[in-house]
């Protein structure tokens, strides 16, 4: 049995759309044509209608907002997003 063991680094909190928002300065629709267009993270489902991004994800992109991609900042999340889903299944289960 796989142990998770909590994760001491506050970047990998959940932020909810108004947080992201409020974060970058960007409008709902400038946010999700840039997730479309591949220019700012994607964001994860946490529930039925609910979803969130990772706070380091955002972080990450707004260290440089004009040369951000999604595409290449797969492999380097990829560990993030993982534990981040385990987080909701074990919170889920238990």
């Amino acid at each position: 049995m796989t142990r998770i063991m909590p994760m001491t680094d506050t970047s990998n909190r959940f932020l909810r759309l108004n947080a992201v928002l409020d974060k970058t300065g960007l409008s709902r629709a400038t946010l999700y044509r840039k997730i479309q267009e591949g220019t700012f993270p994607k964001q994860i489902t946490i529930g039925a209608r609910c979803v969130a991004w990772l706070e380091s994800d955002v972080e990450e992109w707004m260290c440089n907002p004009m040369c951000y991609n999604a595409d290449q900042q797969v492999h380097a999340t990829l560990a993030s997003r993982s534990w981040a889903e385990a987080r909701l299944r074990s919170k889920s289960a238990g």
